[in-house]
């Protein structure tokens, strides 16, 4: 995954690691976040804060919704 320099050199953008699949993306903790880009139902949203102590790629969050 190509991550950009400016995104690597603040460590609150670093790749991180799904908490599901392991694969890395990126987390920006803020409004910017790719994952705010995803629209999860509440229900969703409360399972993943119980199950996962990190957060989740968009993909795994697309996969969730499907399944609850």
């Amino acid at each position: 995954m190509y991550v950009p320099y400016s995104l690597v050199m603040y460590s609150k953008y670093a790749p991180k690691e799904c908490a599901n699949c392991g694969k890395l993306h990126i987390c920006t903790g803020t409004v910017r976040c790719p994952c705010f880009e995803v629209e999860v139902p509440e229900d969703v949203l409360d399972y993943i804060a119980i199950h996962f102590d990190e957060c989740l790629c968009n993909e795994c969050m697309e996969e969730l919704k499907k399944t609850e």
